[in-house]
């Protein structure tokens, strides 16, 4: 039986500054792990005859942190890239997902697309180690959580 489980180092972010396909992807290299969270507000408001229920839009958002590599390959994302796209507000479109296994494809166990925009960049340079980062991406309007076929 083939293994179902996706490891962690399977699962990256990656965004394109083209807003109309084709895309042209670039991965956030050197990554130590990353995460995304979705959140909806649920509120109830309670009445003489029933309870009614309504949500929020959710949220979505991915973060990661990682080490700066001065010279990424072309297809990687670079921290001073990432920075200039924050400054400069620049919109993107990402996508979180899981890259094929061989048994699980891409996309197939997490995936997650749309535009948004770069949130957040912070790095951390310790005298004994490397320099490190780290960085948000929040999904704005419609995020899409299946790959297209």
């Amino acid at each position: 039986m083939a293994a179902t489980e996706v490891q962690g180092l399977e699962v990256v972010f990656q965004y394109s500054t083209d807003l109309i396909a084709p895309y042209d992807w670039k991965t956030i290299g050197c990554e130590t792990d990353n995460s995304s969270d979705s959140q909806a507000t649920v509120n109830d408001t309670v009445t003489k005859c029933a309870t009614f229920s309504s949500a929020s839009k959710p949220t979505n958002a991915v973060s990661g942190n990682g080490v700066v590599n001065a010279a990424p390959e072309a297809d990687e994302a670079s921290y001073k890239e990432i920075d200039a796209l924050l400054q400069n507000q620049t919109k993107a479109r990402g996508r979180y997902l899981n890259l094929d296994n061989g048994t699980i494809g891409d996309g197939e166990a997490i995936y997650k697309e749309g535009e948004g925009r770069f949130t957040s960049l912070g790095h951390a340079a310790p005298a004994d180690n490397l320099l490190t980062f780290s960085w948000g991406f929040s999904f704005s309007g419609v995020v899409i959580t299946t790959p297209a076929s």
